[in-house]
């Protein structure tokens, strides 16, 4: 896997997150608050979250593909 910096937007916010641009995998703050079936913009990019995990049920980092 191979991990980049990009900013991720949703709904107004803009926050650094981590893409995977492999396996088009997101990790990005739980504060972007996005759930299964939003669209969200990373590198000028729009994306539809299939999948959203809140990592280790911490509510600090959100696993999105």
């Amino acid at each position: 896997m191979t991990w980049s910096d990009y900013m991720i937007t949703h709904k107004g916010k803009s926050m650094n997150g981590w893409v995977d641009t492999e396996q088009m995998t997101f990790e990005v703050p739980y504060a972007l608050e996005i759930k299964v079936g939003d669209v969200f913009e990373a590198n000028n990019i729009k994306y539809k979250a299939m999948s959203v995990t809140d990592v280790g049920d911490r509510n600090e980092n959100l696993l999105i593909q």
